[in-house]
């Protein structure tokens, strides 16, 4: 068992120091840091230490590597800094220190598919990290999107996060309002995508940043996507609120049902 173990550290190319800090122990890793190991070693997948430390939400550890010289900016495989893997997990406390004086993560450092961290802390709900990152003097951008087209807006909208679009709007303006993905939503299509969040249909229709018949460039509304989804209740919504009747909308419904 013990050979297999190390058979499989060393396959994924995990160092003492990469160990220690997978297991939480900072005294281990103080030890091997304070004789030479090398703070930013990279395994398989191009994780340091650091990256270890903020996925696992562990402070103390994160703090010591901090202390030693990490680089907080360092790249994983696909592009993943530890900024983003904490805001993806909602470690607030991890991403305060990342941000903080002497560290200053990139805030808009982007992955292999265009996501900045604000895109994950959107997509996973965690609102109390949107809006730190939105309310510090961090030169966020907050409209950036990734190669989808996809704003930190669309993603919380897709994911049903209310709180987390609603801090986006609430704290950087209603321009990513406008933009439309690959697929031709907006975010106001994509909160009828996932259809479940009346609320939150709502809060985007009160923002009048946007006709709630807008057409994407392929022709669809977010009356389309509701339909198309077979969310009744927010279909009602939008009809009674002055949504068109449209040739469309009566087709996807009856390709939901099977019909024709």
């Amino acid at each position: 068992m013990e050979g297999q173990m190390c058979s499989k550290w060393a396959y994924g190319a995990l160092t003492a120091l990469h160990i220690a800090t997978l297991a939480g122990h900072h005294e281990a890793a103080d030890i091997l840091l304070q004789h030479g190991a090398y703070v930013n070693v990279q395994d398989a997948v191009f994780f340091t230490p650091l990256h270890i430390a903020s996925y696992n939400g562990n402070e103390q550890v994160a703090k010591l590597l901090l202390k030693f010289g990490a680089d907080v900016n360092a790249s994983g495989e696909v592009g993943d800094r530890p900024l983003h893997l904490a805001a993806a997990k909602g470690l607030l406390g991890i991403v305060k220190l990342l941000m903080g004086e002497g560290s200053k993560a990139n805030v808009n450092a982007q992955d292999n598919e265009d996501h900045v961290p604000l895109h994950f802390c959107a997509r996973f709900g965690h609102h109390e990290i949107v809006r730190f990152l939105l309310q510090g003097n961090f030169e966020l951008q907050p409209h950036s999107v990734n190669i989808y087209g996809d704003t930190p807006l669309h993603l919380a909208c897709y994911n049903g996060k209310f709180e987390a679009g609603k801090e986006i709007i609430q704290l950087s303006g209603t321009e990513s309002l406008s933009k439309e993905n690959i697929f031709s939503e907006t975010a106001l299509h994509s909160a009828c995508t996932y259809g479940k969040d009346l609320e939150m249909v709502k809060f985007l229709l009160s923002q009048n940043a946007m006709n709630i018949n807008h057409q994407g460039r392929d022709g669809h509304t977010a009356l389309h996507s509701a339909c198309f989804h077979g969310h009744i209740r927010l279909v009602q919504f939008l009809l009674d609120s002055g949504a068109g009747h449209e040739p469309g909308c009566l087709r996807s419904q009856q390709v939901q049902r099977g019909e024709g």
